[in-house]
């Protein structure tokens, strides 16, 4: 095989590659398929869940109360 029928192998196959990367989205990962949905409900329903039970005279404590544990466990990890 010559070099140039090499590149003219891989320019097919990165075609084929994708349409097929284009036809699953299509089918599994669209506005239209109940997955995308599914998972933009999981994402959603704790935040509303939250944003209704979350104490907000104690917000400004609960968030960075939380940032500073985590800093404080990122800075232990690395020394």
């Amino acid at each position: 095989m010559t070099k140039q029928s090499y590149w003219q192998a891989i320019l097919q196959r990165t075609d084929e590659l994708t349409q097929l990367i284009n036809e699953y989205w299509r089918a599994y990962s669209s506005l239209s398929s109940w997955p995308f949905w599914l998972n933009i409900v999981l994402i959603i329903t704790p935040l509303v869940i939250l944003y209704f039970a979350i104490d907000r005279s104690r917000l400004f404590e609960i968030m960075f109360s939380d940032c500073s544990c985590i800093c404080y466990g990122i800075i232990r990890v690395i020394i």
